[in-house]
């Protein structure tokens, strides 16, 4: 799971929070102005019907909701405005949190780290038997090669055929390379036979 998706879910909350403010904001601005449409009717009807006291009650009704209207799209106005730039400064806030990225991971990190602690451990021990054997078995092809040319064998015929034609001394003392571990394409050990 990607450790960071709580900062992007609190960057995506926020400016939700903002969007839904202007959607609720706009949604009252637009339930005003169908109430003073309703109250408008009804004072040309009370003015009609010379019911002038209903029809200055309402009259104030309308003038309160007008200057409701007036300062709810004067906000709706500044929250439009602002937007953007709240939207730059939350998104500059969230991308400054790419360097709290290895904080986030440290536990992990540590935990890997200490099974690759124990796997080099073990890989060690075993380093530790090749080249144990290697050595042995270098001290035994000494062996033979010295014997080789301490009874001048190269210049033996027979031996010679038998051995091969070119007898090689000293050239390869290791039973297992060294170089046999290496890396694959995926990044992952392997050992070449």
């Amino acid at each position: 799971m990607v450790k960071s998706n709580y900062l992007f879910d609190e960057y995506n909350k926020e400016l939700n929070k903002h969007n839904d403010e202007i959607t609720s904001l706009e949604n009252d601005i637009g339930r005003i102005k169908d109430k003073i449409v309703e109250l408008s009717i009804k004072y040309k009807e009370f003015v009609k019907n010379g019911n002038e006291e209903q029809a200055d009650t309402l009259f104030n009704e309308i003038e309160i909701l007008e200057d409701s209207k007036v300062k709810s799209l004067k906000r709706l106005s500044t929250k439009n405005e602002l937007l953007e730039s709240l939207k730059k400064e939350k998104l500059r806030e969230l991308l400054l949190n790419r360097k709290t990225l290895p904080n986030l991971y440290e536990n992990e990190k540590l935990k890997a780290m200490n099974k690759l602690d124990k796997a080099i451990d073990q890989f060690n021990i075993v380093l530790d038997e090749i080249n144990s054997l290697n050595e042995e078995y270098a001290k035994d092809m000494h062996k033979f090669d010295s014997w080789i040319d301490r009874y001048n064998m190269r210049k033996d015929d027979v031996f010679r055929k038998e051995y091969g034609r070119v007898i090689a001394l000293y050239i390869e003392s290791n039973l297992i390379s060294p170089n046999i571990i290496r890396f694959d394409e995926n990044k992952k050990l392997e050992v070449v036979k």
